[in-house]
């Protein structure tokens, strides 16, 4: 059997440290004020989706073990960060959406090349599964296919996808406004967790 594949690195936060900024004379110069603005809100958005992600995870261990109070919770606390309007998204919701991103990749470069059975148990539930789950679940196998080369797929798995879901956004979309709620923020955070551990549940039955 062929050797597992392993995946590119692609970092999803951008992150600038204080020492960064130490390191430049003419930022010192200038006063951070003005001049780091745009760089600590980068460093204070990463925090917040780091720190959000760390959230998600807890809720996603609570809701296999059925505490469904301390997911709550965490989800809550997740969500609780304010709007990013740099980056346009709601921290708790988006480290939900990565959580399912990484358990379908992980998934994928952990098989092997001759070994489709994690794109059978994706696209099944891509084609049965409803709302805003099963679109982003689709979303990110999209994104797969369309950064094939990037990923290693092989030319079958990325036919397979194109075919059976056509062409779609490389942008989630969580159909939340900006001023959303926490609710309703925790409401879609959870759907994306629960779609990611009916995706492992099925893979690993």
């Amino acid at each position: 059997m062929s050797p597992g594949r392993v995946r590119a690195a692609m970092s999803y936060v951008r992150r600038v440290t204080d020492g960064d900024l130490l390191l430049n004379p003419h930022d010192r110069a200038l006063g951070r004020a003005a001049v780091a603005s745009g760089r600590l809100l980068n460093d204070l958005g990463g925090a917040h989706l780091e720190a959000a992600g760390n959230l998600v995870e807890k809720a996603a261990r609570a809701l296999e073990t059925g505490d469904e109070a301390k997911a709550e919770r965490y989800l809550e606390r997740a969500c609780a960060y304010p709007y990013d309007e740099r980056e346009l998204l709601h921290h708790g919701p988006w480290a939900a959406h990565m959580f399912l991103h990484d358990e379908v990749t992980d998934a994928f470069v952990h098989s092997h090349v001759d070994d489709e059975e994690w794109l059978d148990v994706a696209l099944e539930q891509a084609a049965t599964g409803s709302g805003l789950g099963r679109e982003h679940l689709a979303d990110i196998l999209h994104e797969l296919s369309a950064q094939a080369r990037f990923y290693e797929l092989t030319p079958r798995e990325s036919r397979r996808i194109r075919k059976a879901l056509g062409k779609r956004s490389m942008s989630p979309d969580f159909r939340l406004a900006a001023d959303a709620s926490i609710a309703e923020q925790v409401a879609v955070a959870r759907e994306l967790i629960e779609t990611a551990l009916r995706f492992h549940r099925a893979l690993h039955h």
